[in-house]
């Protein structure tokens, strides 16, 4: 898998701001960073974590990363690598060594969402900044499904590279120094590289777009997207929305479901019960003020539409709001002993 440089932006085609748009609907919750000061030999194994980004920033040093369909892949200082979809992957300062699984390790616990690790033989060190961070909504889901599992980021190699070598450093020096407010730093700082290591990879020669990148990327769906995407409690129409779009209503609709596999109605349907989700997990707001937010004239209408769309009832998420607070909150119930 070739490795990507941080290349400036370039236009995209289709709509200009999708992906500017599509972040801002992201709303990544971040789980928790660790500060990994690891000595060789050391190889360590991340478990599968649903639904779960998770980022590893080399600080100083190198390590082997492997996973599933992809050729091992030496990350040094300077470079990141994201695994977008939450794939169990190896760590390791070389390759074939015996692992011990993440949760297996000894960390010193900081506070609810940064901890430190220290793990190895005593040998090369290899300073890491690694980072899980959660998706609630709907659209966050469509678009790191479109990701490769995998990304690896040089910032070495291109004029962009200068701004995110002093993020890394700064970002070094946060997890370091442990000042107050240090781990909202490696927050926000882990958070604008996940971005940017995106931007390169859609400006990559090489990626694909597909499904739901390509639906925003298209002017006519992408323009429909953002309709729905901006308005969702407005009744559209197939017809509306095809006229918006500048196509026939058949054109439109057969387009619309040749790149994202679903009709408009359900498509509108699934984005509706994903603001709906967001919104339930407030505490501002009555069941009535977001139904009408997404469209419905009536509580009962809207708690029938979200139970058949999502299984549970509007009152069952009030009841229990749940936001990610720790890595081992995240992983999957085998992985938890």
């Amino acid at each position: 898998m070739k490795t990507l440089s941080a290349e400036p932006p370039r236009p995209l085609p289709g709509n200009d701001d999708f992906l500017g748009n599509a972040l801002h609907h992201l709303r990544m919750q971040t789980a928790l960073y660790c500060r990994s000061e690891l000595t060789a030999p050391w190889s360590i194994d991340m478990p599968v974590m649903e639904n779960i980004l998770m980022i590893h920033v080399v600080l100083s040093g190198q390590f082997w990363l492997e996973m599933e369909g992809v050729e091992p892949q030496l990350i040094r200082a300077g470079q990141l690598a994201l695994v977008a979809h939450g794939d169990g992957h190896r760590l390791s300062s070389e390759t074939g060594l015996q692992s011990r699984e993440f949760f297996s390790l000894p960390v010193e616990k900081v506070n609810e969402s940064y901890e430190i690790l220290r793990h190895g033989g005593g040998g090369e060190e290899t300073h890491l900044v690694c980072g899980v961070a959660s998706f609630g909504d709907l659209i966050a889901k469509q678009f790191f499904s479109a990701l490769p599992p995998f990304i690896h980021l040089d910032t070495t190699d291109s004029p962009q590279g200068a701004w995110m070598q002093s993020t890394m450093n700064q970002m070094a020096y946060e997890a370091g120094a442990m000042r107050p407010g240090g781990e909202t730093m490696v927050t926000l700082l882990a958070d604008l590289l996940v971005i940017q290591a995106i931007r390169s990879w859609l400006n990559s020669p090489t990626h694909q777009t597909t499904g739901w990148l390509a639906a925003m990327h298209d002017p006519a769906i992408g323009r429909a997207l953002e309709l729905i995407h901006t308005n969702p409690g407005h009744p559209w129409t197939v017809s509306e929305l095809a006229v918006e779009a500048g196509k026939s209503r058949s054109g439109f609709a057969a387009r619309f479901s040749e790149l994202l596999r679903m009709t408009p109605f359900e498509y509108i349907n699934e984005w509706r019960m994903g603001i709906a989700t967001n919104l339930l997990k407030e505490d501002h707001l009555s069941l009535h003020d977001i139904a009408e937010r997404c469209g419905y004239t009536s509580e009962a209408a809207f708690s029938r539409a979200y139970k058949r769309q999502t299984g549970s009832t509007p009152r069952q998420v009030t009841r229990n709001k749940h936001y990610v607070h720790s890595l081992a909150e995240a992983i999957p119930e085998e992985h938890s002993s």
